[in-house]
């Protein structure tokens, strides 16, 4: 005779907020207009894949690693900045004219 056992689902944990896919997301939009660029703009110039800078920034694919230093690179932010909105050891003359409200 076996012992039942009590099973439970795992399920993942929630990001935060601010590194939820759809958050980089309206950051990411927020940056495109502010520096007047289309997403194949932003491809071109970091050599993402176009297809993949309109996920980001519609939500449906998280930026990560690599992804988010090529895109802080070309607009003069930090990684810090693309992922989690963080604002920490950036100007603030950077700083002051950032889409910060998520």
């Amino acid at each position: 005779m076996g012992i039942a056992r009590k099973t439970r689902a795992v399920v993942p944990p929630i990001p935060p907020p601010s590194i939820h896919p759809t958050a980089q997301g309206r950051r990411l939009r927020a940056l495109l207009k502010k520096y007047k660029w289309t997403g194949r703009e932003l491809a071109r110039r970091t050599g993402l894949y176009e297809s993949d800078i309109s996920k980001f920034c519609k939500g449906n694919k998280p930026i990560e690693g690599v992804q988010a230093y090529l895109i802080a690179n070309v607009m003069g932010l930090t990684t810090d900045y693309i992922l989690w909105g963080s604002v920490k050891g950036m100007p603030p003359e950077v700083v002051r004219d950032l889409p910060l409200n998520d």
